[in-house]
């Protein structure tokens, strides 16, 4: 009985839409329009708030990045605050973010050795990390008392693909050799240049060169 009732209301509904639609279009035009017009508002009103919402995300204090099309270059700080003594790691990228594969060259090969595996072997780097204080007194530089091959380096990267160091920064002025005094506590700024020593340049194009903005770091 119950259903009987619910298929005659839609059916008779449906009758005076249809009688609404013959007999006066433009009020059922004007009727249907304010309902998809609605419709719409409030979907684009979904939308918006959606956008703000991801506008509102704020991008990491202890991560920067600066774009050259089409290399992306990028530090990130574990965290931001250390204790005195506390070894800092920073890891930089290089990142290919355009649609075909680039050629990068490097005017000069550094290398680091490493050792901490039990079997030294060294790899490229392919960055320079810097520490100022907030005056812009350069406190450390990884480049500096290091040495270049002196040949030049090509490598293809592919789309999206990169190349990365990471650098761990034991406070001191002077990294090589456990030489170099503990910085004080403060505020300091750190950032990435591309390449560690001269310039690159991609392809056949110009010489460019990549630095990061700095991030603050804390030391305790």
């Amino acid at each position: 009985m119950l259903g009987s009732k619910l298929v005659e209301r839609v059916f008779f509904r449906n009758q005076r839409l249809v009688g609404l639609a013959i007999s006066r279009p433009t009020l059922f035009l004007k009727r249907h329009i304010r309902l998809v017009s609605a419709s719409v508002a409030f979907a684009i009103g979904l939308m918006m708030v959606s956008a703000f919402s991801v506008a509102l995300i704020p991008a990491p204090k202890h991560m920067a990045f600066v774009e050259n099309y089409p290399l992306w270059a990028s530090i990130e700080l574990e965290k931001q605050e250390f204790n005195a003594g506390e070894n800092v790691t920073a890891t930089c990228k290089l990142k290919n973010i355009g649609n075909e594969a680039i050629t990068i060259h490097f005017s000069q090969e550094m290398r680091e050795l490493d050792e901490s595996g039990g079997v030294p072997h060294s790899y490229r780097v392919y960055f320079n990390l810097v520490v100022t204080d907030t005056e812009g007194n350069t406190v450390f530089s990884w480049q500096i008392n290091r040495g270049a091959t002196g040949n030049i380096v090509s490598i293809s990267v592919g789309p999206g693909e990169e190349l990365s160091n990471t650098f761990m920064w034991n406070q001191k002025t002077k990294d090589v050799g456990g030489l170099g005094e503990q910085v004080p506590p403060g505020t300091y700024l750190v950032k990435a240049k591309v390449a560690p020593r001269a310039l690159l340049w991609i392809n056949d194009g110009p010489w460019i060169t990549l630095e990061t903005p700095s991030i603050l770091l804390v030391v305790k």
